[in-house]
């Protein structure tokens, strides 16, 4: 989804947060993101940190960030419609043309 808004966007995994999470930070990140840097800090027995900040973190919990999520579903259901609706009059205007 090249094109979303930067809000959407996890600042970690440059990807949609589908899966909203809210680190102890206070910053969103993707789920699977956030799991990364997590176990990338315990890897190294680094203290776990901030992935947006770099200051350190209490710890290592979350919480889904359900506002989010909705967005972000919200966001890929219209893009699909529009995508169709693209699609849709493209092949119409073949039809027309017969190419």
């Amino acid at each position: 989804f090249d094109g979303a808004p930067d809000g959407l966007k996890c600042s970690v995994g440059f990807c949609l947060m589908t899966e909203a999470v809210v680190a102890m930070d206070g910053f969103s990140y993707q789920k699977s993101s956030l799991d990364e840097h997590i176990a990338h800090c315990v890897a190294k027995g680094q203290p776990l940190t901030s992935p947006l900040t770099g200051e350190p973190l209490v710890s290592g919990m979350y919480m889904p960030n359900h506002n989010l999520r909705t967005v972000v579903k919200d966001y890929i259901e219209q893009r699909e419609k529009e995508w169709s609706l693209h699609l849709t009059e493209r092949r119409a205007a073949r039809i027309k043309t017969g190419k």
